[in-house]
């Protein structure tokens, strides 16, 4: 998936061994695109967490609902 700016992703890494994979299944937008030697790298600012992480194009998927931040059920 390469995701546009702005747009809501889900975070996808189920490596229990990989050291985020504390962060599988959550949701947040991309706020930033940047590029290494190894390719595009998104800043996602994750919903429920209020932290930004970087993810690879192999660790982001569609969101499972169209929500986005102020709509979680835990803000209504």
């Amino acid at each position: 998936m390469h995701p546009r700016l702005g747009e809501r992703v889900r975070i996808d890494i189920p490596d229990e061994l990989d050291p985020d994979f504390r962060w599988h299944g959550e949701h947040g937008l991309v706020i930033s695109l940047n590029e290494d030697e190894l390719g595009p790298i998104y800043a996602v600012g994750l919903e429920d967490h209020h932290i930004v992480i970087d993810a690879r194009p192999r660790d982001i998927r569609p969101p499972l609902s169209p929500q986005g931040f102020g709509d979680h059920p835990s803000n209504v």
